[in-house]
């Protein structure tokens, strides 16, 4: 096309020569396109334009033509050229037809001589070629390390072109490249999607590629992103290893180590571990306390952005077993250890079974007085000694020894008149005596744990804390009384303060049900109003299930960077796609804040937007997936099972039965009768007589029109009255009768007995009186 810039080449037509002029000028313009400020001037997306003519002097008259070329004009004779007419500066003008290169002629007569001009237009009635603005650049989503060397997937922020997508309603077109670490083109392609997947690619270990993702518009313009270096490991991590095992004694309140070969009594255990991976790194870890020594699950433990903070766990409440704690580690590109380490821990908390004192025989001759009792029993971690305390008749303590068996001997006594009491101690070290009652007693006082901490921005808040087992709890300001938190559910415990900015300082103390009162339990914070909320960090990657209640963390800091709590709830507000959405927050102290709500019912992708006062905000995209149920008949009868698009069914020689859905399509299986469906579609289950055929109500599921239709069945009318036979089986349950009775075609009622026989509940049938 030619430039508009320059003047256009004037051939001059005189006597059979044609001569060069510079004077006369032809110009094609569009006439603009709705919306847009500024476009291409060589481009026009509607066939009228206007010319405009530049004469070097009076113009006799002109004519007009559209032409195919730009070398050859029409001929002289052609019926493209109009006929001769007044010329004029600007003039309307319609081009010829279809998409492409128009090129408009217009032969200027001066009397004497005839200037021929030509200029050139790109037309499509897209308008493509019309955006003088590139897009914005796409912001990409890519692993840094991967640990698939087949594939790679791909995935960026939209780029926007309001001029291309909102006016022309053209896509954009995303070019994607790969490149080897010497930029060399592995792979490319394009789409119109904001995901791509690159596939069949055998990289190998340690490999280093490069993504590139370009944003093409409908005039070509091009913006484009590229990724840093990605790596590819293939190698798992490797000296996963528990640095730290613990437990808390029961009767010291001392930590101890934990060997793999002693019983221990204890109600807290904690661990502390690492990995090392020499690629990628290391990630996340994953960990469990369970009866069996088997891997952790493939599922990070920790918070979202933190696991690979998670390197240490106290395990509180504990039972008594023998347990194993277990832990692996993961890579960042994915990569889970192949081996993990494990810490055996055995866990006795209940005493031994009571001695009692059976008699005692008095030997004069050796002065001595032998005590017998029963022997003591211990089935986890066994029986370590006996403890004799020997006291006179007036409950003087005379003397204590230890022993292995079940008598005890008292020498060097002119009296019988002693009496004992023997205790047991078990491998754990817990002991059992024979005057001690059977009834187990609380003597430890609730243990208290508090989730205030950092800086509160509020002068009105939330004290919280947690107790071990229910209990009653107090708690005092400075210089003030104690008085009961206003809400309780017996283990948590919270209310709503009135403090100044500053240091506040709360003593708390708790009870519970035998009166054990901990020690004075003290919280400290400080109140600074001062501070704003500055910016909310959210976790990326958010993806949850349709119509289910979610949670995730999020922590607010102010400009400085200091962690706030106590922002209240009203100070909040939270929208999915732009509209307000139903939640709770709650403040988990350190500036933590635990957001819950229930996604929408429709699966997809959605923007989520969390917001402090209105001024604070960040939002996030949230993949909502959708619930898959399955729905089958169980049986052990052979099947002869027959599918259509939406319809599984069973049929024999006289009726059939199956399942049918208006959601997912059937999964064809000859030997199963089984429909999947999502949580908002039905599911249909027919047993029926076929009066109709079954194949009709196909099309009737699959255009969600069944339930729309007057009375729908699937294969005989509600009027008819069919009879069907039922067989109930039960594994625990089993129907009984008087005198013989069959269950026939009249009226009979079932009653629940209490009855226990063989092991089962029976179901009595009796006669309607």
């Amino acid at each position: 096309m030619c430039n508009k810039k320059f003047l256009k080449y004037v051939f001059i037509v005189l006597a059979g020569l044609v001569q060069l002029s510079l004077a006369d000028t032809l110009f094609i313009h569009n006439l603009g396109h709705t919306g847009f400020d500024q476009i291409h001037p060589e481009y026009t997306s509607i066939r009228t334009v206007y010319l405009k003519i530049n004469y070097s002097s009076q113009p006799v008259e002109c004519r007009y033509a559209n032409h195919n070329s730009s070398i050859n004009s029409p001929e002289q004779g052609s019926s493209a050229w109009t006929y001769w007419e007044p010329c004029f500066e600007q003039k309307y003008w319609t081009l010829s037809d279809y998409a492409g290169i128009k090129y408009v002629y217009v032969q200027i007569n001066y009397s004497s001589s005839i200037v021929l001009l030509n200029d050139s237009i790109f037309y499509n009635s897209t308008g493509a070629g019309l955006d003088v603005t590139p897009p914005t650049t796409p912001d990409l989503k890519v692993k840094r390390y991967q640990n698939d060397n087949e594939s790679i997937v791909v995935k960026w922020e939209k780029s926007n072109d309001y001029e291309s997508e909102e006016l022309l309603h053209i896509p954009l077109i995303y070019e994607i490249k790969l490149f080897n670490d010497s930029f060399e083109l592995i792979k490319n392609d394009t789409t119109k999607k904001l995901k791509y997947t690159f596939s069949n690619l055998s990289l190998s270990h340690r490999e280093n590629i490069t993504v590139n993702v370009t944003a093409v518009n409908s005039a070509g313009l091009k913006s484009n992103s590229s990724s840093q270096k990605i790596s590819i490991d293939l190698v798992s991590p490797y000296l996963t290893s528990i640095d730290l095992a613990e437990f808390l004694n029961s009767t010291s309140k001392i930590f101890q180590p934990v060997s793999q070969d002693v019983w221990i009594n204890t109600e807290e255990l904690r661990f502390s571990w690492s990995g090392y991976d020499s690629d990628s790194g290391v990630y996340a870890f994953s960990y469990h306390l369970s009866e069996k020594n088997k891997s952790p699950d493939n599922i990070p433990e920790g918070d979202i952005g933190g696991f690979s903070s998670e390197t240490s766990h106290r395990f509180y409440h504990l039972n008594t077993g023998i347990f194993y704690f277990t832990v692996m580690s993961r890579d960042t590109a994915g990569n889970w250890d192949n081996n993990f380490d494990s810490q055996l821990i055995k866990i006795d908390k209940t005493p031994p079974k009571r001695p009692e004192i059976i008699s005692k025989k008095y030997n004069a001759k050796t002065e001595s007085l032998t005590f017998y009792w029963s022997g003591s029993e211990d089935d986890e971690s066994g029986i370590s000694y006996y403890r004799v305390n020997v006291s006179d008749q007036d409950d003087v303590f005379v003397e204590s020894f230890i022993v292995n068996d079940t008598t005890g001997t008292l020498n060097n006594t002119l009296s019988q008149k002693y009496k004992a009491i023997v205790g047991v101690k078990n491998g754990a070290g817990i002991w059992k005596w024979s005057n001690q009652k059977e009834a187990e007693i609380d003597s430890d006082a609730p243990e208290i744990n508090s989730f205030i901490e950092g800086v509160i921005n509020s002068n009105n808040p939330i004290i919280s804390i947690e107790t071990d087992e229910k209990s009653s709890c107090r708690y005092k300001m400075p210089s003030g009384k104690y008085q009961l938190f206003r809400f309780t559910n017996s283990t948590y415990h919270e209310d709503i303060i009135n403090v100044l900015d500053g240091l506040v300082n709360i003593e708390i103390n708790c009870s519970d049900r035998y009166g054990n009162y901990n020690d004075t339990f003290a919280i400290s914070f400080n109140v600074d109003t001062s501070y704003e909320p500055y910016q909310i960090e959210m976790p990326d990657n958010l993806t949850t299930y349709q119509d289910s209640l979610f949670s995730f963390s999020v922590n607010v800091t102010s400009d400085n960077s200091t962690l706030l709590s106590g922002i209240p709830f009203q100070d909040w507000s939270f929208k999915i796609s732009g509209k307000d959405q139903l939640f709770s927050i709650f403040d988990a102290g350190s500036g933590k804040y635990n957001v819950y709500f229930i996604p929408p019912l429709d699966p997809g992708n959605y923007q989520i937007e969390l917001c402090i006062r209105e001024n604070v905000c960040n939002s996030k995209l949230i993949n909502v997936f959708a619930v898959s149920l399955e729905t089958k008949f169980v049986t052990d009868e052979a099947l002869s099972v027959q599918t259509t698009e939406k319809i599984s069914y069973h049929k024999d020689s006289e009726k059939f039965f199956g399942l049918a859905s208006d959601d997912r399509n059937t999964d064809p299986d000859p030997s199963k009768i089984k429909i999947n469906s999502s949580l908002n579609n039905n599911i249909f289950i027919f047993s029926s007589f076929e009066k109709t055929p079954v194949l009709h109500k196909d099309k009737y599921l699959k255009n969600k029109e069944f339930l729309k239709k007057t009375a729908p069945n699937f294969g005989s009318s509600f009027i008819e009255i069919i009879k069907l036979n039922s067989i109930l089986k039960y594994e625990d349950i089993k129907l009984v009768t008087d005198n013989n009775i069959l269950v026939r075609q009249s009226s009979k009622k079932i009653r629940l007995k209490k009855t226990h026989k063989d092991g089962k509940r029976a179901v009595k049938i009796d006669s309607l009186t």
